[in-house]
């Protein structure tokens, strides 16, 4: 055998001991997908939350503000 059809004959085999392994990378790919889909999930609700908790403080400190000055007018 020369080099050549060593090569294709060790690419062929280990291509299809990679189709055989296939349902358990099937398996495990399916798995790491649907944990990928509910962290990008709760992310997205961690996000949400936290930017309308930054405009929560932004009206408090707002109303301190407004609170502030009308003290001083009195």
């Amino acid at each position: 055998m020369d080099v050549l059809s060593r090569l294709e004959h060790f690419f062929c085999f280990h291509f299809q001991l990679m189709l055989s392994n296939c349902p358990q990378v099937e398996d495990k790919r399916l798995e790491l997908e649907k944990k990928y889909v509910s962290l990008h999930a709760r992310h997205e609700g961690m996000v949400k939350v936290h930017n309308m908790t930054k405009q929560h403080l932004q009206r408090l400190k707002v109303k301190i503000k407004y609170l502030i000055v009308a003290k001083r007018l009195l």
